[in-house]
């Protein structure tokens, strides 16, 4: 059997003073149990009349139940008085408020606006000013920079053809005076000659007139000598002209022979300037050993041979 709850103590009979409480969860709970009960209970009736109405009718027996009345609240100590508020502090005093600062003149400020965009605008024309100067300067020391290297050159170019001039001068100078020279040993070594062709026919029985004749023979036939041994020396000569040779450069060689024409030394006496047509040149010579032999009276001890790369025989 259940035990029954007392019931709880009327507010009224509260002495004054002490604040009442809600009741307690428990009370919800067995109020939320008891509809959950009658939920049940009305689910089993629906379900029995349905199946009364399906069947044969019986018996009904109901069972109420009637819950229990709430158990009594347990006495509660008696709350303990309040303590006395504490006295609140006084409020600190108010601060002073800042006066308000004077506003600015409107005009004024429009006026120093524009007088700052005026001295800006100022400023960037100087700027500006100040950067063309500079540009322009740098152009015009550039381009007295270019005509001072512009007239050096030109001076150094009319300073190499002067040079160049008066070396070619110096080289066609010096090639005339050679060639005077070679002209005067040839005739020197043709004197010669025709001494030792004098003195031959002088020791051979001849009268001076005779001898005489011999010498202006020998003079004669010397011009078709000398153009026989230049043939036949260019005809043993091997020689490529390279295509940036300059002139006619010529080498002059010092041959000495034996009587019948055939060669004793060759040696080189003045240069062309070019090794290569030296040696060739040379060459050419020790291969025309037997020289051709003059029209009368015997070869030459001693000839001079003058030779060009460009030379036509």
């Amino acid at each position: 059997m259940k035990r029954s709850e007392p019931a709880p103590p009327d507010p009224a009979s509260r002495p004054a003073g002490v604040p009442t409480r809600p009741p307690r969860a428990g009370g919800r709970t067995r109020a939320l149990l008891l509809a959950i009960a009658m939920h049940v209970l009305l689910f089993a009736l629906l379900f029995v009349g349905i199946r009364w109405q399906n069947t044969e009718r019986g018996p009904v027996q109901a069972e109420l139940w009637v819950p229990p009345p709430p158990a009594p609240e347990p006495p509660r100590p008696e709350p303990k008085p309040p303590p006395e508020p504490r006295p609140e502090p006084a409020p600190p005093p108010p601060k002073p408020q800042p006066a308000p600062e004077p506003r600015p003149d409107l005009d004024a400020q429009i006026k120093a606006e524009q007088e700052k965009k005026r001295k800006e605008e100022a400023d960037r024309k100087e700027r500006e000013a100040e950067k063309k100067a500079a540009e322009k300067k740098l152009a015009e020391e550039r381009r007295q920079r270019e005509e001072q290297a512009r007239r050096e050159a030109e001076k150094k170019a009319a300073e190499k053809l002067a040079a160049d001039k008066a070396a070619a001068e110096k080289v066609a100078a010096e090639k005339k005076a050679s060639e005077e020279k070679a002209r005067r040993e040839a005739a020197a070594r043709h004197e010669e000659t025709i001494k030792a062709l004098m003195k031959q026919a002088g020791s051979a029985g001849q009268p001076a007139d005779t001898a005489a004749k011999a010498s202006a023979g020998g003079s004669r036939a010397d011009a078709g000598f000398s153009a026989r041994v230049g043939a036949a020396v260019k005809a043993n000569t091997t020689y490529q002209v390279p295509a940036d040779l300059e002139g006619n450069p010529k080498a002059v060689f010092a041959v000495q022979l034996r009587p019948d024409c055939s060669l004793v030394s060759v040696r080189l006496r003045r240069s062309s300037g070019v090794a290569a047509w030296d040696q060739a040149a040379e060459r050419g010579i020790q291969r025309t050993d037997p020289f051709p032999r003059p029209a009368e009276g015997a070869c030459p001890a001693d000839l001079e041979i003058t030779r060009g790369p460009r030379d036509e025989r």
